[in-house]
């Protein structure tokens, strides 16, 4: 029998009562006994972080007086749960609920094959038999990011998968990884940050591994309000294009990253423009995060 190391999972809520308090729900069924729960409240109206106490007093919640963004917000949860001597951290998105074994079989796996790297689940739409990602890819020749398995049956896979990187939806990693790479960079805000830590977790020589048997559902882009349609918002927008070119200045090599300049601006630029964004408040948000992308990339070269 496997022992259970310390889990630490967080998650971030931001006027998200219903989803948190249903994610939280899910939790409290699950078969892997040593975890703990910290729960990071960005600045919600109406005593949301009151509420989810109130319904479970065990979590420790952080409280920020206004909406920090993903990636501060995860990075207060991370640096806590390594203070507390956690061996695992698990970051959860809070419009996610999970399958009860969900966190025994990552944590089997890790401590079965002396893992260090990320692993992911396989992560389901909400409600549905249907995969949204087992971790995800982006084309060396369009720069379009791309989650692998999205839209096929959730029996598609059997085995295990490498991908790119690992969505923060479900990322888990031993704490020994962090330590010596480090957290979310806090430039990003939000999107693009997970494949940056992706990124360098896998250049300082770890592995990511998308796990099938784990399975959590996740509700998508609840916190954008965009469940029912595939199109972005001028928040999804602006961070989408700003963040990409963000991204290659940053992690990629010189070379690869003109590539990579070239097909964002070329190939995903006007395709994004237009079929992905919702109205021309997003276009507008969307040509906004391009140039200053680009203004950041100048500012670094």
């Amino acid at each position: 029998m496997i022992r259970e190391p310390l889990v630490y999972i967080i998650t971030a809520n931001w006027n998200g009562l219903k989803d948190t308090l249903e994610l939280l729900s899910s939790l409290n069924k699950i078969d892997y006994k040593n975890r703990r729960i910290v729960l990071i409240d960005n600045g919600s109206l109406n005593s949301e972080s009151r509420e989810i106490k109130k319904h479970f007093p065990k979590i420790h919640i952080i409280h920020n007086n206004t909406n920090t963004g993903y990636c501060k917000a995860n990075n207060q949860g991370i640096v806590y749960a390594l203070m507390k001597q956690a061996k695992y951290i698990l970051l959860l998105n809070n419009d996610t609920i999970v399958k009860h074994n969900f966190l025994k079989i990552l944590v089997n796996y890790a401590e079965n094959n002396n893992f260090e790297g990320v692993l992911t689940p396989k992560i389901l739409y909400y409600k549905k038999n249907i995969i949204w990602a087992m971790g995800g890819h982006i084309s060396p020749v369009t720069s379009i990011p791309k989650m692998i398995g999205q839209n096929k049956a959730s029996n598609t896979y059997r085995g295990m998968v490498e991908p790119d990187y690992a969505s923060g939806c479900g990322f888990f990693v031993n704490s020994s990884v962090l330590k010596k790479v480090g957290v979310f960079n806090e430039i990003y805000f939000a999107y693009y940050e997970d494949t940056d830590l992706s990124y360098r977790i896998k250049r300082a020589g770890y592995k990511i591994l998308a796990i099938p048997q784990s399975v959590i559902w996740h509700k998508v882009s609840r916190s954008s309000n965009t469940i029912t349609t595939d199109k972005i918002n001028s928040f999804q927008s602006y961070y989408l294009a700003r963040n990409g070119l963000i991204f290659g200045t940053k992690i990629l090599s010189f070379p690869q990253n003109i590539i990579y300049s070239i097909a964002q601006l070329l190939i995903k630029f006007p395709a994004y423009i237009l079929l992905k964004c919702k109205d021309m408040k997003s276009r507008l948000f969307y040509a906004k995060g391009i140039i200053d992308g680009i203004t950041y990339a100048v500012s670094k070269s």
